[in-house]
């Protein structure tokens, strides 16, 4: 009696999640239904609904209305919901059982439509997930003796699982090989918190929302990018607080990964906690020596005398030769480095800057987009003292390599009287999202050359900003170069902040009013937007 309680328990919950339904138009791949036809649809991979026999000997077959399609999502595949399928009016039972009487039947098909199922989780078809009670031929007649078998179990399965086996499914939640889009506006019927486990297999009811909603569209569209730092163990601190921002802002949305290079090893601990703020790909890599260290063919006793110099005229970091070996691998060796080979753009990020808006677009794509080549969010003078010979050398490069400067480039940034004088001003490059084939290219590689010859980054203190500036300057055409405006930066001592509508549209944290893009005495934006007016 226990056994036919829990049978009539269990139908009376199945009552609850499937419906009968008698289909009003074509076009339905029908379920398997007929014992008579049952060989041929197992041969066809149709999987059939059984219920059980009545007091009257009577087995009746009934569909599903539609399954959950979040069950039967797996990742990265389009939400799809099987067609309802007709129902089978109950029929009589012979000596052998499930025999089935066709005359009796509505819309019982002749022929089952194969199921295709995959392990792809691209393919436009949903695999089978099958809900099963295993319930044997004595459990059906309510045998107490088999009310102990550990065969009585409710499971899941999916393809990959072995779900073949001589007990009768009673229930199954299927695709078709005929299946159509959600529609979106028709509600679909809480199927999983309507069931309780009758046999106790499961400690909890199954909660629909253990299951995730995948609103899968087409995969999104990315670059080919990376975000870089250059950057030392002693830096962890300012480390964390830069790529928390950045993945808060901007990338936990697109998933860009990250290289991070150091002229020495990381240490595991900094390794360990820069990752787990992120779910992306990071690489740690170590900067080759004859890429960061001063070149031997630099005169060590007129460096260290250029040093004291500046010194004593307080420039910052005057004394460091370590600031030196940045610039100039900043300048002409990033790029080179065996862990951004294979990128074409790079967002360049440094310890403890502050990123103040919302980034809901990819600045990656609109670069590639728009046929950009260097991106920036702060342009300043740069020191004068610093960069005593640079324009020399640059004017020099200029009248022996006329034919690699476009006719619309951007000159007026860097210079006055047409390349008689240099300004002075330069884009910061501590913030740079730029075309990595831009520095790849024969015309930066010929002009990094040659002002490395000079030893002005050992002599002076050039640095990678002015020389990155110039070269943009010259060898791209002057829309190839893209003021962030909407993107809120601060690297002390100066910001960046969006204004008016951009700065409510990037929920801003920034005071507009602290805001160095128009600087009277120090800020390059007015002369880089003087380019545009003309």
């Amino acid at each position: 009696m226990l056994g036919i309680s829990r049978l009539f328990w269990f139908l009376a919950v199945a009552g609850t999640v499937y419906s009968t339904f008698t289909p009003t138009h074509g076009g339905l791949t029908g379920t398997c239904a007929c014992a008579s036809i049952e060989a041929q649809c197992k041969a066809d991979h149709q999987p059939q609904v059984k219920i059980a026999s009545d007091e009257h000997d009577q087995c009746s077959f009934q569909a599903p209305h539609e399954p959950p399609a979040t069950l039967l999502s797996p990742p990265n595949s389009p939400q799809l919901r099987a067609p309802l399928l007709p129902v089978v009016e109950a029929v009589e039972l012979d000596e052998d059982g499930y025999e089935i009487d066709v005359d009796k039947a509505q819309s019982v098909p002749q022929t089952c439509h194969k199921e295709h199922t995959t392990a792809n989780p691209l393919d436009e078809h949903v695999p089978d997930i099958l809900v099963h009670v295993e319930l044997g031929e004595e459990d059906l007649f309510g045998s107490e003796e088999s009310q102990e078998s550990e065969e009585q179990s409710l499971f899941l399965s999916s393809p990959g699982e072995d779900s073949s086996n001589d007990t009768v499914p009673l229930f199954s939640l299927s695709h078709c090989a005929t299946c159509e889009p959600i529609d979106d506006n028709q509600p679909m019927p809480d199927v999983l918190s309507a069931y309780t486990d009758p046999i106790g297999k499961f400690d909890e009811p199954i909660n629909r929302g253990e299951f995730d909603v995948i609103n899968v569209t087409a995969e999104p569209r990315r670059a080919n990018a990376v975000i870089f730092m250059l950057t030392r163990n002693s830096d962890l601190p300012g480390v964390l607080s830069t790529v928390k921002q950045v993945e808060d802002r901007f990338n936990k949305r697109f998933q860009y990964p990250y290289v991070f290079l150091n002229d020495d090893p990381f240490e595991e601990r900094f390794k360990s906690l820069v990752s787990q703020l992120t779910d992306v790909p990071v690489q740690f890599g170590v900067i080759p020596p004859d890429h960061w260290d001063q070149p031997s063919w630099i005169n060590e006793s007129r460096a260290s005398a250029a040093r004291e110099e500046l010194v004593a005229q307080n420039v910052p970091y005057a004394d460091r030769v370590s600031y030196r070996n940045m610039c100039r691998f900043n300048s002409g060796f990033f790029y080179k480095h065996e862990l951004l080979k294979s990128y074409r753009y790079y967002w360049r990020i440094e310890p403890d800057v502050k990123f103040f808006c919302d980034i809901d677009y990819d600045p990656f794509l609109y670069m590639q987009d728009n046929d950009k080549v260097y991106g920036f969010t702060i342009a300043l003078y740069e020191f004068p003292k610093t960069v005593t010979t640079l324009w020399d050398a640059v004017k020099e490069f200029m009248d022996a390599n006329p034919g690699l400067i476009p006719a619309d480039n951007a000159i007026d940034f860097v210079s006055d009287v047409e390349g008689l004088f240099y300004s002075y001003c330069h884009f910061w490059s501590n913030f740079e999202i730029a075309d990595l084939e831009f520095w790849r290219d024969d015309a930066y590689s010929k002009f990094f050359d040659f002002l490395d010859q000079q030893g002005g980054f050992y002599y002076e203190r050039w640095g990678d900003a002015p020389v990155h500036s110039i070269a943009v300057a010259l060898f791209a055409r002057k829309d190839q170069i893209h003021f962030f405006n909407d993107i809120g930066y601060r690297h002390e001592p100066l910001q960046h902040c969006p204004q008016g509508d951009a700065h409510k549209k990037g929920k801003c944290w920034c005071d507009p009013a602290e805001n160095f893009d128009y600087d009277k005495y120090r800020s390059c934006l007015p002369r880089f937007k003087k380019l545009f007016k003309s």
